[in-house]
């Protein structure tokens, strides 16, 4: 008997790693919130923001690895204007690939605003974090013309994160900029939003070459079963 409930829990949990994954996550930052200082309201909506983005860099990842559930792949396909795969797949950039870069762009945001809940000098990171959204800018505008005269294709999911990052850009307008707090600790905060999109980075690159190898990560493999 109890080697049967053990079995069955296994084969629960290969079927439904994503639920669990995003449950543990979404819990792991409701505790933070709770136990965190209390923030300005800008500052949540901000950590928002980029977890929202990470969501959909990674549905944009499934998409280029033809193994994203069906809501997503409907998504994709809303009318006859819409592919995201032959958008995403396009490499407008050349040997760059954009869903490499939004993923680091993202988690990496995500992370120093979660050291931010800590009390850790949130104004300044945030402030790093703004300018990085307005030098997104020309790729924004390109993005569009891309997808427009190019392509002729529209990608919902990047258009999604198109508005994600325009609202981030509109954010910092409203919040502005902390750049009276840099001060003489510019320098020592600029290292460590560097290093912790360094190490984004790292672990990135190792992750997707198993991706693209068709390698491990038991979430891409169960999620279509």
């Amino acid at each position: 008997m109890m080697q049967k409930i053990i079995t069955n829990g296994f084969s629960w949990y290969r079927r439904h790693q994503a639920l669990v994954l995003v449950s543990a996550a979404v819990l792991l930052l409701a505790s933070l919130l709770l136990l965190s200082p209390r923030q300005e309201t800008g500052f949540y909506v901000f950590l928002g923001l980029k977890a929202l983005g990470v969501v959909l860099y990674i549905a944009i990842i499934m998409v280029r690895q033809n193994i994203a559930p069906a809501f997503v792949e409907r998504l994709c396909s809303l009318t006859t204007f819409t592919d995201c795969r032959q958008v995403i797949r396009s490499r407008p950039l050349g040997i760059v690939d954009m869903a490499d870069v939004g993923v680091v762009y993202f988690s990496g945001g995500l992370l120093i605003l979660l050291s931010g809940l800590t009390g850790f000098h949130t104004r300044i990171h945030a402030t790093f974090l703004f300018v990085l959204s307005w030098l997104s800018i020309p790729y924004l505008l390109f993005s569009l013309y891309y997808q427009y005269a190019v392509i002729r294709k529209w990608c919902t999911l990047c258009l999604s994160v198109w508005c994600v990052m325009v609202v981030e850009i509109a954010l910092s307008l409203h919040y502005g900029m902390a750049l009276t707090y840099l001060g003489i600790s510019y320098w020592k905060n600029g290292l460590f939003v560097l290093s912790v999109f360094l190490f984004v980075v790292a672990v990135w690159r190792m992750m997707s070459h198993r991706i693209v190898n068709g390698e491990s990560i038991g979430l891409y493999k169960e999620v279509n079963s």
